[in-house]
């Protein structure tokens, strides 16, 4: 049984949406073993390991679940108040926790959702790359003008092709390569030495460019709800394999009957609602922030 080694980070506000990624996942490999890893600094987050562990053995007795808390000292010096949440680095910590028993694992956004197999992307060879990941799919299909901190950014380190600007949230890495090479503190520390603007995606991006195996981003991190003009998302999404909700509303803050507006979060609410996550309260919720929404 060939195992799929998984690797999260969550904040207390999102670990309850983890449960529709992961189950995702389960969904398309449930003849794989799933190894799921959830790096946390607050301790609220651990309250739902024994929910997610009767999750992850519903659809495979052999599938693991981990919750690793990461030490928030660790992170001091890069916590400057601003930007994303802190908690987002907690996941890099598998550089140094996974055992040597595993030589790869993909790190997922819980914003990320599978809709099919996987196993061509997760075992790919990876001989000479610590990274496989997409091309940012909103950075390649805009102009700099409606990006110009990250264009800026681009210009101070170097990096003229846009399509090298990765996005962080489907991140394939090999610890084969990566052992003894880069930790979670050297990690941490690249950020800390150059304060990038979009902090880790940013650090592979600049760091370690020439050591990402880049891949199809129609595939394999696939944004739904951009509303380009020159992408056709009815057309593409029949063949995505992993969605990932930036740029557009998370699928959560969408009201299960308002979900078929968009793409992509009909199938997101479809998961959510046989993992329990639709309930008279959680119902209620969206009906007083659409009034509260009016009323403003």
């Amino acid at each position: 049984m060939k195992e799929i080694n998984i690797a999260i980070s969550a904040s207390k506000s999102y670990i309850k949406y983890a449960r529709v990624m992961i189950a995702s996942v389960y969904a398309a490999h449930p003849k794989n073993k799933v190894n799921l890893f959830v790096f946390y600094v607050d301790d609220k987050v651990a309250t739902y390991q024994k929910i997610m562990k009767r999750q992850s053995r519903k659809t495979n007795e052999n599938n693991s679940v981990n919750f690793i808390k990461v030490d928030p000292e660790l992170l001091k010096k890069i916590d400057d108040g601003k930007g994303w949440a802190l908690d987002l680095w907690a996941r890099w910590y598998a550089l140094d926790f996974i055992s040597k028993d595993h030589d790869r694992v993909l790190l997922l956004g819980v914003d990320t959702f599978i809709r099919g197999d996987i196993s061509e992307f997760y075992f790919q060879d990876m001989l000479g790359y610590y990274f496989a990941c997409t091309a940012d799919f909103y950075i390649n299909h805009t102009e700099p003008s409606q990006w110009p901190g990250i264009k800026d950014e681009m210009d101070r380190m170097g990096l003229d092709d846009k399509k090298r600007y990765i996005n962080g949230d489907v991140v394939l890495v090999n610890l084969k390569e990566t052992r003894g090479k880069i930790s979670f503190l050297s990690f941490v520390d690249a950020y800390a030495k150059n304060r990038f603007e979009c902090w880790d995606q940013d650090v592979i991006t600049y760091c370690f460019n020439s050591y990402i195996k880049f891949q199809n981003s129609y595939a394999y991190n696939y944004f739904p709800n951009l509303n380009l003009e020159n992408v056709n998302d009815l057309e593409n999404i029949k063949d995505v394999k992993i969605l990932h909700f930036a740029g557009g509303p998370k699928p959560w803050l969408v009201a299960p009957w308002d979900a078929k507006k968009f793409n992509g979060i009909p199938e997101w609410w479809g998961v959510a609602k046989r993992e329990g996550l639709v309930n008279p309260i959680s119902s209620l919720i969206y009906v007083i922030r659409k009034i509260l929404k009016f009323l403003r």
